[in-house]
């Protein structure tokens, strides 16, 4: 890990001497000077905000990156989880790009992240729309999963906040292969989440591999 530096966020429970669970990055040290993590980004254990500075790493604009937890459906905060990210989403993107990174407990099946069919829509429609209005571009997604209600949450918020799912776009992982695994059962729930201006910018996305035995014995996320 000498080749690493880390930035963790923990989380702090009840009656607890320490904190628990929360959320950890690693970044390489040669990349480490170009990145700063924004303290105040969120009030929320589950998100970690970075900056991606755009004169370090050659980018058009700032990159502000989240590494996120989204919790299950069931939990009491889930609604506010993915209101507040939306929130800051907002907020951050008066100022650059947006990438997400995480575990989102959402199963987004083939449904679309993006307007569909908006290129096609009357030109009575289109004249009413501003000038600098930018049209949808519909990107086919592959998924090996289904689509349940936090999946259908997490588009909405993808489509409000013009966001693109990575998985199953690209080279790499093109079929949308699963990332969880578990003695019952496995799924895709997590994601990489780009702003629509970045993905001209993606040629390859792969998330990682698990052994046999390991996949087959013991709850994993990928990434």
């Amino acid at each position: 890990m000498d080749l690493y530096q880390s930035q963790n966020l923990g989380k702090k429970i009840k009656r607890s001497k320490r904190h628990s669970g929360g959320i950890i990055v690693y970044i390489k040290k040669q990349i480490y000077p170009g990145i700063e993590y924004l303290k105040d980004g969120s009030q929320s254990p589950n998100r970690m905000w970075l900056k991606l500075n755009k004169t370090f790493f050659g980018t058009g604009t700032h990159i502000y990156l989240c590494a996120v937890y989204i919790p299950p459906l069931n939990s009491t905060h889930t609604a506010d989880d993915l209101l507040n990210l939306e929130a800051e989403i907002a907020n951050y993107s008066k100022y650059g790009d947006i990438a997400l990174i995480g575990d989102f407990n959402a199963r987004t099946g083939e449904q679309a992240d993006y307007i569909e069919n908006e290129n096609n829509s009357s030109q009575f429609l289109q004249d009413m729309l501003p000038q600098d209005y930018d049209l949808d571009s519909p990107i086919k997604r592959n998924n090996l999963d289904i689509l349940n209600q936090q999946g259908n949450n997490l588009l909405n918020m993808c489509l409000s906040s013009r966001l693109r799912i990575l998985n199953g776009r690209y080279l790499g992982d093109s079929l949308g292969y699963h990332t969880y695994f578990s003695k019952n059962g496995c799924s895709t729930v997590d994601y990489a989440i780009l702003s629509k201006d970045l993905l001209p910018s993606v040629e390859y996305f792969c998330t990682s591999d698990l052994n046999f035995f390991y996949r087959t014995m013991y709850r994993s996320h990928l990434n």
